[in-house]
């Protein structure tokens, strides 16, 4: 689509998850887009944040919110095939105050920070395909988890 427009550029989306492979232009695009206009006025916008795609390449976990006059508020953490138009194959994980997805090594789990009622943050996974979370962490603030390599087992 053409983004200049009688002389302007014009912002098509307020918020966008794309797909951008300059060796591959065909296969760039939108995952998931709020566009312009798709909110009622005196609304917040929704908003996507934090992407972090998976150690096979074929999904993008990402934090789902809404975008406010303090800033950004997550509330989803969602999981969504690498390709163009996949937003309508999104998968929740887990709602509330999270943020920082990151993937294990073997792409089995997702690892996430969340905020608590008491106001301590910490770490937690889900299976890529959901189910129960697991709590890592207990009584701490704990901020931007992330996975140590696979390590080969001893012999």
């Amino acid at each position: 689509k053409n983004l200049i427009q009688g002389g302007k550029l014009v912002k098509p989306y307020r918020n966008l998850l794309a797909i951008l492979d300059p060796d591959d232009p065909k296969s760039s695009g939108p995952i998931a887009r709020w566009k312009i206009g798709d909110t009622p006025a005196g609304k917040p916008d929704v908003a996507f944040a934090q992407p972090t795609v998976s150690p096979d390449g074929k999904e993008v976990a990402f934090i789902l919110g809404m975008d406010t006059p303090n800033g950004f508020q997550s509330g989803l953490l969602m999981v969504a095939p690498l390709n163009t138009g996949a937003a309508a194959s999104a998968r929740r994980l887990v709602g509330g105050n999270v943020n920082s997805p990151c993937w294990s090594p073997d792409g089995k789990l997702i690892g996430f920070a969340v905020m608590t009622p008491g106001g301590k943050s910490e770490i937690d996974t889900v299976p890529e395909s959901g189910g129960d979370i697991k709590r890592v962490t207990t009584d701490g603030n704990f901020f931007g988890p992330r996975f140590s390599p696979m390590l080969p087992k001893p012999q």
